[in-house]
């Protein structure tokens, strides 16, 4: 069980530091970060209303919060009572976590108040960048489930198999990339992974075939893979409510000499950044030892930096959870993404990911 008590503390005495007297979190339509890390609330409507001195929570089942929060009320109600304990509080600045739709629920007390919003969404999620044992486990289990989902993709694809063999590992009858659409492949994986106990919902999984691919973040469709075409599939798992992202590009048939070189270079930068990501060390040397390499390919101005894409960022309660790398130091108890890339308009786009955990 997580400590919620302690984490409750030290959001209070946040509070303080970032000119806050009071702050509110919410969960109305479906699951928020923030929300699950101070309650365990994984159920919906929930609103929590934190002040330098004291916490409560409205949900469906109060009953399960009295040991952790000062008050534990139902959800009904919720708007009035809110109103009251902020004009008890003599609230005049309300945090507002503006990065979720928690910044609606504060958006609406204000109407009723005359308080000033301080947007804290990004100090929020930099409260949950260290992670404790059992937030890393579950991200490993994560990682360990979304791995199964490419099972009988990975070593070049289907290439050289024959359908009956890769229908042994993937549970098809037939099976191959050429002549099925990307929400086939994305179907099949989303059942793998529930078929191993989780489901593809740290964000809807991308399978972008051809020239589609070049577009790094793009969404799946209804195209129907040609074969001698590359696919690149990107997703990740939630398991506990902690994600897992991983990239990986196939070739699918044999394709011209640009790709195999981009490929080459991707591979190596990825494989160079991965030997370095070690606690110490800073996210700048990270993006320009894989930034080093593909200059050495050849293929600088078509790298994820030229692109706009950072080398990775930090995974969590959310897949994109406390940022990009950028300037901040590798600490134990990090969980992040390592995913250099080359896309080459109208073309191609390759990006090999993974999801690093860098345990106590």
């Amino acid at each position: 069980m997580f400590d919620f008590a302690k984490r409750i503390g030290k959001l209070q005495r946040s509070l303080r530091k970032w000119g806050c007297d009071a702050l509110i979190l919410s969960a109305l339509e479906g699951f928020d970060a923030n929300c699950f890390y101070y309650s365990g609330e994984e159920t919906f409507p929930a609103l929590l209303v934190l002040t330098r001195a004291s916490s409560t929570i409205f949900s469906l089942e109060p009953e399960a919060h009295e040991n952790v929060f000062g008050s534990s009320l139902p959800i009904k109600g919720a708007r009035e009572k809110i109103s009251e304990i902020l004009k008890k509080e003599k609230v005049k600045r309300l945090g507002v976590d503006d990065v979720s739709h928690s910044a609606g629920a504060a958006l609406r007390a204000r109407k009723k108040l005359k308080t000033e919003l301080v947007p804290v969404g990004a100090e929020l999620s930099r409260l949950r960048l260290l992670k404790d044992g059992r937030e890393l486990a579950c991200i490993r289990k994560s990682c360990s489930i979304a791995l199964k989902c490419v099972a009988g993709f990975e070593d070049g694809g289907f290439a050289g198999k024959t359908e009956h063999e890769v229908a042994g590992e993937m549970g098809l009858e037939k099976a191959g990339f050429a002549g099925r659409t990307e929400h086939e492949i994305a179907g099949w994986m989303e059942l793998r992974a529930r078929k191993n106990g989780a489901a593809l919902d740290a964000f809807p999984p991308m399978v972008l075939s051809g020239g589609r691919s070049a577009f790094f973040h793009n969404a799946t469709s209804s195209k129907k893979i040609s074969s001698r075409e590359p696919v690149l599939i990107d997703w990740g798992c939630r398991v506990g409510n902690y994600c897992s992202d991983y990239t990986r590009t196939y070739a699918n048939g044999t394709l011209d000499q640009q790709f195999l070189d981009a490929f080459e270079a991707v591979e190596e930068s990825f494989k160079a950044v991965m030997k370095a990501a070690k606690p110490g060390v800073g996210g700048e040397k990270l993006e320009k030892i894989a930034l080093d390499v593909i200059k050495q390919h050849g293929f600088e101005k078509y790298s994820h930096a030229a692109t706009g894409l950072s080398l990775g960022h930090f995974v969590g309660l959310d897949v994109h959870d406390g940022g990009s790398l950028g300037k901040e130091k590798l600490r134990r108890g990090m969980a992040f993404t390592i995913e250099p890339g080359i896309y080459i308009p109208k073309k191609f786009g390759i990006r090999i990911e993974n999801t690093v955990v860098l345990g106590y």
